[in-house]
């Protein structure tokens, strides 16, 4: 492409070829990504639970250490 003159039917033909090869890998970034985020969402959920249970576990362990 690059030993080519702007404008020729070569340079067209490689630059939309990097276009489509470019869009094709930012369409399956994309798609990675949303999945990446959902699992982020989900194990934040996870973590957000597992603390609300530590939390109780702890206030019920702090009652019978105070009687």
């Amino acid at each position: 492409m690059y030993d080519n003159a702007l404008g020729t039917a070569w340079w067209s033909a490689c630059k939309t070829s990097l276009i489509s090869a470019n869009s094709e890998k930012l369409a399956t970034s994309l798609v990675e990504n949303s999945r990446v985020a959902a699992r982020i969402s989900t194990s934040s959920e996870h973590m957000e639970r597992l603390t609300e249970t530590l939390l109780e576990i702890t206030a019920g362990v702090a009652e019978v250490v105070r009687v």
